[in-house]
């Protein structure tokens, strides 16, 4: 199995939108890394703009960069076969979502997931929140970019698993088993008893399709 910390930056949100950059860094079940990859990658479509404003990319910047199927035949060439793949990612499923017609997905691992466990007295649970708020660093410089969220999730990963005293696979089971929810852990009804909940919102955050997993089960129990 090859484990991947990986990101993507992409052009929109919908089925019709791709990958317009691409960053993974590869390590082995102790977090060593063995290779990190970073490039910009055309889409094949236009970025839109909303997305251009979260990460900076145009579609000028991504004119005389390579497409995913020719970025692919490059990262074989270099690194071999994307097979049997374990992507460790923040909010992994957006991820691999993108990544799942290139590489062979059979494991995932959600640092967002796990971090709602393992440190729940964080004021939220975003990349950049955590972040500071465990001391991972200390420079906003490069975030939303895709290198750099690789590089702030692989030093949470590792803090996740250093403070919940698990390993790497452990975890991976660990963060798949659902746990009661019994407050809304964030939005406008943040605090709020799952069961005052209006009707209307349950109903919409269970239309989620990236909702956690422990929270739909809670919605639905």
């Amino acid at each position: 199995m090859r484990i991947l910390v990986a990101d993507t930056e992409t052009s929109g949100l919908s089925k019709q939108d791709g990958i317009c950059q691409l960053a993974f860094t590869e390590i082995n079940p102790q977090l060593e890394v063995i290779a990190s990859w970073n490039s910009l990658i055309d889409p094949e479509c236009s970025i839109s703009p909303s997305a251009s404003g979260i990460h900076g990319i145009t579609d000028d910047m991504v004119a005389d960069a390579p497409t995913m199927a020719e970025a692919m035949e490059l990262l074989v060439q270099q690194f071999g076969p994307f097979n049997d793949v374990m992507i460790c990612g923040h909010s992994v499923a957006f991820d691999a979502r993108f990544l799942k017609p290139y590489w062979d997905i059979t494991a995932q691992l959600c640092t967002l997931k796990v971090a709602r466990r393992v440190v729940p007295d964080s004021p939220d649970h975003k990349l950049q929140t955590l972040k500071f708020f465990l001391g991972l660093g200390n420079s906003i410089e490069g975030a939303h970019s895709a290198d750099a969220d690789v590089a702030d999730t692989l030093a949470l990963l590792k803090y996740l698993i250093d403070r919940s005293g698990l390993d790497l696979f452990d975890m991976m089971g660990w963060h798949l088993r659902p746990e009661k929810v019994e407050v809304m852990p964030w939005g406008k009804h943040k605090g709020v008893a799952l069961a005052d909940l209006p009707a209307s919102y349950r109903q919409w955050l269970l239309s989620l399709p990236d909702i956690d997993d422990s929270l739909r089960w809670s919605l639905t129990s």
